[in-house]
Order: C-alpha cells, then sequence, then structure tokens
C-alpha cells in the first residue's frame, strides 16, 4: 500500500511539473501575440502614410 501512495504522489509531482511547463508555454505564446499585434498596428499606421499614385 505504500508503495502504491509513493507511485500516485510521484505521479502527482510529474503531472503538476508538466502543468506549470505548460502554463509557462502559454504565457509566452500570449506575450509574443501580444508583441505581434503592436508591431502589426505600428505597421498599419506606417504604411497609411504613403500613398500611390497611377
Amino acid at each position: 500500500m505504500l508503495a502504491t501512495t509513493e507511485e500516485s504522489a510521484a505521479a502527482c509531482e510529474q503531472v503538476n511539473a508538466s502543468t506549470d511547463e505548460q502554463l509557462h508555454a502559454i504565457g509566452a505564446v500570449a506575450e509574443a501575440t501580444e508583441t505581434l499585434t503592436r508591431l502589426s498596428e505600428d505597421l498599419s499606421m506606417a504604411v497609411e502614410q504613403f500613398k500611390v499614385y497611377e
């Protein structure tokens, strides 16, 4: 019974570590998305300054 409890505890620790890694990765993706959104908005404003004459 003790061995089963220890194995369960170890499995829980692994799941917890994996969850922490996933949360960190999601945070990094969210930050990158915000940065890309800002850069896209800046680029759009810069492009609006140019006019094409035919």
